[in-house]
């Protein structure tokens, strides 16, 4: 069973060219997605009672989400019970070198800044989705809570 993808992304034209890229990159993992701050933290109140099997493969993170500001969302990831291992992608528009080194230092295992070049996007999206779920063993341990 393939894991579900976590993208947490506000801007409808932006999730839909996201999972049209994904999509055309041969990725068919189920797409969760968030919209907002309430949403996340609904969701991350919810996943603690799901099978260990549906936590996301990775999750997909833009910086600027109503409500709520993709560093804290990182940071609550980061220490989240079922989620703290989950590589966390930032996938967004800022390329501002503090905006970088915050993500990094709050635990982002990338930093993507999305191209506006709809192209360019599809090509760093099909590198992405080929090393994070072709290339790389991703953790499969049951976190502590569930052990």
């Amino acid at each position: 069973m393939q894991r579900p993808l976590l993208v947490i992304e506000d801007r409808d034209e932006d999730f839909e060219v996201l999972k049209e890229s994904l999509r055309g990159s041969g990725v068919s993992n189920v797409l969760i997605r968030c919209a907002t701050g309430k949403e996340v933290a609904a969701y991350l109140t919810a996943v603690a009672s799901v099978d260990p099997a549906e936590y996301p493969a990775i999750v997909l993170l833009d910086l600027n989400i109503p409500g709520g500001d993709g560093r804290n969302i990182l940071k609550e990831l980061r220490s989240h019970p079922q989620l703290r291992t989950a590589p966390v992608v930032m996938l967004t528009t800022s390329s501002e070198p503090a905006d970088i080194e915050a993500c990094y230092s709050s635990g982002a295992s990338g930093y993507m800044v999305k191209p506006l070049d709809l192209g360019l996007f599809e090509s760093m999206v099909h590198k992405m989705a080929a090393y994070w779920l072709e290339c790389v063993e991703l953790s499969q341990a049951v976190p502590r809570a569930y052990a």
